[in-house]
């Protein structure tokens, strides 16, 4: 199994959900019109990728935290031969297809990982993860731009939503979530055993 730590990766990012026109109304995204009339369904699209190619180069690694897209596969080729960089992806509850299809789109697939830095184990994952152990911390997706009980400053959201829908310096979220963590004296571990199972968030909204 591959070991990961600070400088494997550049960048990472999250929810792209790319061609998925529910997510835009949802969750308000560029393009969204309030009064329901004119909503430009693309260009979450354009912004998404004009923001990946800005930043992303040829040799730059990206850690997507999954619900990479939705809608018709056949698609989905014509947006990933035009995001440059090495792509490893952490697969999210609406990430279906199979790992090969997303390998033939040029994601290498992996599990939810950790590593330590700084004294702090760092958790990598698509759901948050709600029960923390003692020095642990979690960066993870799927939550958008929704407030959710329970998360703490040792939780580092990176849905698009919440980050410009721009890839953001890996180095940089991860000492952020260390500083954060430090800085926070809530009393979210469970020094027992973990508690990974994926938790329904907001149960009364539609699926994302």
């Amino acid at each position: 199994m591959t070991e990961f730590n600070i400088d494997s990766f550049d960048f990472i990012i999250s929810d792209t959900h790319f061609n998925h026109n529910n997510i835009v109304d949802y969750c308000q995204r560029i393009g969204h019109d309030p009064r329901g009339h004119a909503t430009d369904y693309d260009r979450h699209n354009q912004l998404m990728i004009e923001q990946w190619q800005r930043y992303v180069k040829p040799d730059s690694i990206i850690l997507h935290l999954g619900d990479v897209a939705m809608g018709q596969k056949h698609l989905l080729p014509d947006i990933m031969k035009v995001l440059p960089g090495r792509k490893f992806l952490v697969k999210g509850n609406h990430d279906k297809w199979s790992t090969e299809l997303y390998e033939s789109l040029g994601f290498e697939v992996i599990q939810p990982f950790m590593f330590e830095h700084m004294g702090w184990n760092i958790f990598f994952s698509h759901y948050p993860k709600r029960v923390l152990q003692r020095l642990e911390a979690n960066v993870h997706g799927h939550i958008h731009n929704n407030a959710v009980d329970g998360l703490t400053r040792k939780h580092k959201n990176v849905s698009v939503e919440v980050m410009s829908y721009t890839p953001q310096n890996f180095r940089s979220i991860v000492e952020g979530v260390v500083w954060s963590s430090n800085a926070d004296s809530s009393n979210n571990f469970n020094d027992s055993e973990w508690n990974t199972a994926p938790e329904r968030i907001n149960k009364s909204r539609k699926s994302r």
